[in-house]
Protein backbone atom coordinates (compact mmCIF):
# COMPACT_ATOMS: atom_id res chain seq x y z
CA UNK A 1 0.00 0.00 0.00
CA UNK A 2 1.29 3.44 -0.92
CA UNK A 3 1.15 6.11 1.76
CA UNK A 4 2.29 9.72 1.89
CA UNK A 5 5.05 8.64 4.26
CA UNK A 6 6.27 5.87 1.95
CA UNK A 7 6.66 8.41 -0.87
CA UNK A 8 8.58 10.90 1.30
CA UNK A 9 12.29 11.49 1.83
CA UNK A 10 14.15 13.79 4.22
CA UNK A 11 14.00 16.73 1.78
CA UNK A 12 10.84 15.84 -0.13
CA UNK A 13 7.79 15.42 2.08
CA UNK A 14 4.48 14.20 0.71
CA UNK A 15 1.96 15.51 3.21
CA UNK A 16 -1.14 13.81 1.78
CA UNK A 17 -2.41 11.67 -1.08
CA UNK A 18 -5.96 10.77 -2.11
CA UNK A 19 -7.52 7.71 -0.53
CA UNK A 20 -8.77 4.72 -2.51
CA UNK A 21 -6.56 5.10 -5.58
CA UNK A 22 -6.82 2.23 -8.03
CA UNK A 23 -3.76 0.43 -9.40
CA UNK A 24 -3.31 2.74 -12.43
CA UNK A 25 -3.74 5.91 -10.37
CA UNK A 26 -1.22 4.61 -7.84
CA UNK A 27 1.24 3.87 -10.66
CA UNK A 28 0.85 7.41 -12.02
CA UNK A 29 1.22 8.94 -8.55
CA UNK A 30 4.41 6.97 -7.87
CA UNK A 31 5.83 7.91 -11.28
CA UNK A 32 5.11 11.60 -10.69
CA UNK A 33 6.66 11.59 -7.22
CA UNK A 34 9.74 9.77 -8.55
CA UNK A 35 10.11 12.34 -11.34
CA UNK A 36 9.64 15.25 -8.95
CA UNK A 37 12.10 13.82 -6.41
CA UNK A 38 14.75 13.20 -9.07
CA UNK A 39 14.50 16.73 -10.45
CA UNK A 40 14.46 18.38 -7.01
CA UNK A 41 17.43 16.24 -5.95
CA UNK A 42 19.42 17.67 -8.87
CA UNK A 43 18.96 21.17 -7.45
CA UNK A 44 19.71 20.07 -3.88
CA UNK A 45 22.90 18.18 -4.70
CA UNK A 46 23.99 19.79 -8.00
CA UNK A 47 24.57 16.24 -9.24
CA UNK A 48 22.75 13.50 -11.12
CA UNK A 49 21.20 15.43 -14.01
CA UNK A 50 21.57 12.23 -16.07
CA UNK A 51 19.09 10.50 -13.72
CA UNK A 52 16.30 12.65 -15.16
CA UNK A 53 16.89 11.60 -18.77
CA UNK A 54 14.75 8.42 -18.75
CA UNK A 55 11.92 10.35 -17.07
CA UNK A 56 11.62 13.13 -19.66
CA UNK A 57 11.16 13.82 -23.31
CA UNK A 58 14.32 14.74 -25.17
CA UNK A 59 13.23 18.38 -25.33
CA UNK A 60 12.43 18.62 -21.61
CA UNK A 61 15.72 16.93 -20.72
CA UNK A 62 17.68 19.41 -22.86
CA UNK A 63 15.94 22.33 -21.13
CA UNK A 64 16.79 20.83 -17.72
CA UNK A 65 20.42 20.32 -18.74
CA UNK A 66 20.66 23.89 -20.04
CA UNK A 67 19.21 25.28 -16.80
CA UNK A 68 21.49 23.02 -14.76
CA UNK A 69 24.58 24.16 -16.65
CA UNK A 70 23.58 27.83 -16.27
CA UNK A 71 22.84 27.53 -12.53
CA UNK A 72 25.06 29.28 -10.05
CA UNK A 73 27.54 26.97 -8.35
CA UNK A 74 26.82 26.13 -4.75
CA UNK A 75 24.10 24.14 -3.11
CA UNK A 76 20.47 24.35 -2.07
CA UNK A 77 19.22 23.56 1.39
CA UNK A 78 15.60 23.24 2.43
CA UNK A 79 12.49 21.14 2.11
CA UNK A 80 9.87 20.54 -0.58
CA UNK A 81 6.39 19.65 0.70
CA UNK A 82 3.64 18.47 -1.63
CA UNK A 83 0.02 17.49 -1.15
CA UNK A 84 -1.59 15.49 -3.95
CA UNK A 85 -5.31 16.15 -3.91
CA UNK A 86 -6.42 14.16 -6.96
CA UNK A 87 -5.25 11.77 -9.68
CA UNK A 88 -7.36 11.40 -12.83
CA UNK A 89 -6.71 9.19 -15.86
CA UNK A 90 -8.57 9.49 -19.14
CA UNK A 91 -8.09 7.34 -22.21
CA UNK A 92 -7.41 9.17 -25.46
CA UNK A 93 -9.22 6.42 -27.32
CA UNK A 94 -12.44 4.48 -26.87
CA UNK A 95 -10.27 1.39 -26.72
CA UNK A 96 -6.58 0.87 -26.28
CA UNK A 97 -4.72 1.29 -29.58
CA UNK A 98 -2.85 -1.60 -31.17
CA UNK A 99 0.79 -1.71 -30.16
CA UNK A 100 3.19 -0.26 -32.73
CA UNK A 101 6.89 -0.74 -33.08
CA UNK A 102 8.65 2.04 -31.26
CA UNK A 103 12.12 2.89 -30.09
CA UNK A 104 13.21 2.29 -26.53
CA UNK A 105 12.86 6.02 -25.81
CA UNK A 106 9.27 6.34 -27.06
CA UNK A 107 6.53 5.85 -24.51
CA UNK A 108 2.90 4.99 -25.25
CA UNK A 109 0.61 8.00 -24.99
CA UNK A 110 -2.81 6.47 -24.57
CA UNK A 111 -3.54 8.02 -21.17
CA UNK A 112 -4.01 11.60 -20.14
CA UNK A 113 -3.13 12.05 -16.51
CA UNK A 114 -4.05 14.94 -14.31
CA UNK A 115 -2.60 15.31 -10.86
CA UNK A 116 -3.65 18.16 -8.65
CA UNK A 117 -0.63 19.00 -6.52
CA UNK A 118 -0.06 21.79 -4.03
CA UNK A 119 3.64 22.50 -3.43
CA UNK A 120 5.30 24.43 -0.64
CA UNK A 121 9.02 25.03 -0.98
CA UNK A 122 11.39 26.47 1.59
CA UNK A 123 14.88 26.77 0.14
CA UNK A 124 18.12 28.53 0.89
CA UNK A 125 20.67 28.93 -1.90
CA UNK A 126 24.38 29.07 -1.07
CA UNK A 127 27.37 29.93 -3.22
CA UNK A 128 30.56 27.89 -3.09
CA UNK A 129 31.95 30.25 -0.42
CA UNK A 130 28.90 29.32 1.75
CA UNK A 131 27.39 32.79 1.68
CA UNK A 132 23.65 32.96 1.20
CA UNK A 133 22.54 34.26 -2.18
Amino acid sequence: MVTAESLSTDRYVVTSIPEDLDEKQTEVLKAFVNYDQVTWNIWFTREGVENAEPLMTDEAYQILKDNYEDAVEGYTDGTVRIAVTSVYLTSLYARRPKPRLRSATTRPTWLIMTLTVMTSVTLRLYREDSKKL
